[in-house]
């Protein structure tokens, strides 16, 4: 049911994100609005590549589309809730419901994508006649 090497992968990058968080007074106080879409780019990309990673992982749940969407969305989801917690314990860092937002945006727009993708696919294999 599972892809491990894609598992590995989402572990890892989980891992990334974590080790990126715990990091104390990140850019505390400098910069401008720039810096601050730069930041907020960066957790969209992050949940983006995550959510990809994690998609990637259940290829047996190809079949029910919705299914996969949702558990993936999820599992990223409560892990940038996690996330954001966790941020609130470090020294200069908060935790707030923004970057939940941010994180949300990315995952959204990537599932949504391969979502789409995913249906696309099964269509044309269906006019084609190909079996998978």
């Amino acid at each position: 049911m599972m892809n491990y090497k894609y598992l590995v992968l989402v572990v890892l990058w989980m891992v990334s994100i974590f080790c990126l968080s715990s990091i104390p007074y990140l850019g505390h106080g400098i910069g401008g609005y720039h810096v601050q879409f730069q930041r907020e780019f960066a957790h969209i990309i992050a949940y983006g590549i995550l959510a990809f990673l994690m998609w990637c992982s259940f290829p047996k749940l190809d079949v029910n589309l919705s299914k996969k969407i949702l558990v993936c969305a999820f599992l990223v989801l409560i892990y940038a809730i996690l996330d954001e917690v966790h941020q609130a314990f470090v020294p200069g860092r908060s935790g707030n419901i923004k970057g939940v937002v941010f994180d949300v945006i990315g995952i959204v727009a990537v599932l949504v994508w391969l979502g789409v993708r995913q249906r696309t696919v099964v269509k044309t294999r269906r006019v084609k006649g190909v079996a998978w």
